[in-house]
């Protein structure tokens, strides 16, 4: 129960009674990664850390926990130091401050009981006259904040010894559950959301637990239990008997829901979730954070949790990504509008797009087959620079050329380095070319400008237009012999190809660099200045062409057979994505100068 005699109890200096508890709180209002400048932080609101392997995530997490909860004359010593600076704004007075945590606390012999957590009036005051500058809160920094981690969070669904007397304060979350119906309703709510089934906290056994279910009999009096009811509830399986998905995903929802603090920090909260629950489950953490009027900042690598909780409209989200460069890590603000156009398209909402927030690299290629041939022939290079691996490398899908700009452009929004791929005719249309330039963040150069017209000069000519005579000519080969055969699909298909006129551009994708035969120096400047600003073109013409010989025409099965022909690790193929990691490496430093 809140503490009400607090003044008297503690002997409280007059200036430090009189508060009001909804004048104080305590937010981050920005933290500065390393070198770079400060990063604003909804307050409240949900902000979502992000970043490939090893980027600092969960390091960052800690240590902006740690120097919350670290005592007012510590010295923090991080290794590696990634956070430089955390501005920490607390409002109200001491006087609110201690009416705050009498609202919000039970009462201890020496100091205010919160999340099991004491606050003793004396290091209060201290704290507030020596490190509210500093941010470092000690004892009330615990006591404000919640840090589970992938593993401690098994340990909140496991039964709870119930107090010896119904009048003593809570000490545990469960505890808190059980003194709060409405905290209980809470959480029912949010497991039906997530697993599609409720949550019943068990009245009757020895320990107080939560069951997973509910009893489909109405609970009687609490001084009249029946033997149905008793066999009802021991029908529900206990939280710790359920898997681990139901375990990590309510050992967070349940301190999260129970303790109401102000500031969370959560890692991984996907762990151990389907891609459908993990969606679900960063909505519920987002829709937490605006009914509590929580600052909740999380530290994911799951697009799906990214997803759910971008999917809440209604809660103000920041995204940071991080970027490791040897011991160097900045942070990038990413705008959560971006990365929400994703839901706006069907093709993107159900692709990888996203997967890119947690890769060092994303290459963009016009289709599946491209993607799967190239990751392929990338995976088979035995000498990458230092540090490279495959892995690092996310292909994304853009179906088809047009597509390339709008996936592009929302992964270089998010400070991604982008680099795409296209079939060597991707010179024809000089606009959309331009379109994907910009979209990687490359710049439509002097040397590309003054490169694309004598380079392309000879297919921009008009197409022949056949005679009549010719026509008839066409015809007439292909239908001459079997005259009395019926005129089927085979037969329009062959009077088709006889009439085409075939354009100047395809000999682009049948030939690759060789066909440019008039200006090939303007042709090769063009492919390197594009290379150079995150473009890279098949210079051999197209994907069939890294397997001439393979005698499988193109279509779904020449990608399984030029596989199997080991087309990817052939010398063509491993000077390509060699060439796409130079690419790689190029955007990457081009982006760390900015």
């Amino acid at each position: 129960m809140p503490v009400d005699d607090y003044g008297d109890r503690f002997s409280l200096a007059e200036d430090e009674l009189g508060g009001n508890a909804q004048r104080f709180s305590a937010r981050i209002r920005s933290i500065t990664i390393q070198e770079g400048d400060p990063i604003q932080l909804p307050t409240p609101g949900l902000t979502l850390i992000v970043g490939g392997n090893n980027a600092g995530k969960s390091t960052l997490l800690r240590q902006m926990h740690a120097r919350l909860t670290a005592g007012w004359s510590k010295q923090l010593r991080t290794d590696p130091a990634l956070l430089r600076d955390q501005d920490l704004v607390v409002s109200g007075s001491l006087a609110d401050a201690y009416a705050w945590l009498a609202a919000n606390s039970h009462a201890s012999k020496d100091g205010f009981q919160r999340n099991s957590v004491n606050v003793a009036p004396a290091g209060l005051n201290l704290v507030w006259s020596q490190s509210l500058r500093s941010g470092q809160l000690e004892a009330l920094g615990q006591a404000i904040t919640l840090a589970p981690n992938a593993r401690s969070r098994f340990g909140a669904v496991l039964p709870a010894e119930r107090r010896p007397d119904v009048a003593l304060p809570p000490a545990t979350a469960l505890h808190y559950l059980e003194d709060d119906p409405d905290l209980m309703s809470e959480l029912d709510e949010y497991t039906r959301e997530i697993f599609g089934t409720g949550l019943t906290l068990d009245p009757l056994s020895g320990k107080l637990m939560i069951r997973f279910g509910k009893v489909d009999i109405d609970a009687p009096p609490v001084d009249a239990v029946t033997l149905a009811y008793k066999e009802a509830i021991t029908r529900l399986t206990t939280l710790e008997h359920q898997g681990d998905g139901i375990g990590s995903a309510l050992g967070l929802l349940i301190p999260l829901v129970a303790g109401r603090n102000p500031i969370a920090f959560i890692d991984e909260p996907e762990a151990f979730l389907h891609p459908p629950q993990a969606f679900k489950l960063g909505r519920t953490v987002a829709a937490i954070a605006r009914r509590h009027g929580s600052q909740i900042v999380v530290a994911t690598h799951d697009r799906n949790f990214v997803a759910g909780a971008l999917s809440a409209t209604d809660v103000q989200l920041a995204v940071v990504r991080l970027d490791r460069a040897g011991e160097s890590t900045r942070g990038h603000v990413v705008e959560p509008m971006r990365l929400r156009d994703v839901w706006s398209s069907a093709i993107l909402r159900h692709s990888n797009v996203l997967d890119g927030l947690f890769h060092r690299a994303v290459v963009v290629a016009e289709n599946e087959r491209d993607c799967v041939f190239y990751s392929a022939a990338l995976e088979a290079v035995e000498d990458l620079p230092a540090g490279f691996l495959p892995s690092d490398v996310l292909f994304v899908a853009a179906h088809g050329k047009a597509g390339i700009p709008e996936v592009a452009r929302i992964l270089s929004a998010a400070h991604v380095p982008v680099v795409a791929v296209a079939d060597l005719d991707v010179v024809r249309e000089v606009d959309g070319l331009r379109k994907i330039v910009e979209a990687v963040g490359g710049q439509w150069s002097e040397e590309i400008e003054n490169s694309i017209r004598p380079a392309t000069a000879e297919f921009r000519v008009a197409r022949k237009t056949l005679t009549r005579g010719q026509i008839l000519a066409a015809i007439e080969t292909v239908l001459r012999d079997d005259s009395g055969a019926p005129y089927d699909s085979k037969s329009r298909k062959d009077v088709a190809s006889a009439l085409a006129v075939e354009s100047p551009w395809v000999a682009l994708k049948k030939h690759g660099m060789s066909a440019f035969r008039s200006d090939r120096p303007a042709a090769d400047r063009l492919v390197s200045a594009l290379s150079t600003e995150g473009v890279v073109v098949v210079e051999a013409g197209e994907l069939e062409s890294f397997a001439p010989s393979l005698g499988v025409a193109k279509g779904r099965s020449w990608l399984p057979s030029a596989l199997d022909a080991g087309a990817h690790r052939a010398p063509l193929a491993q000077s390509f994505v060699q060439g796409l990691v130079a690419a790689i490496l190029n955007r990457e430093s081009r982006l760390q100068v900015r």
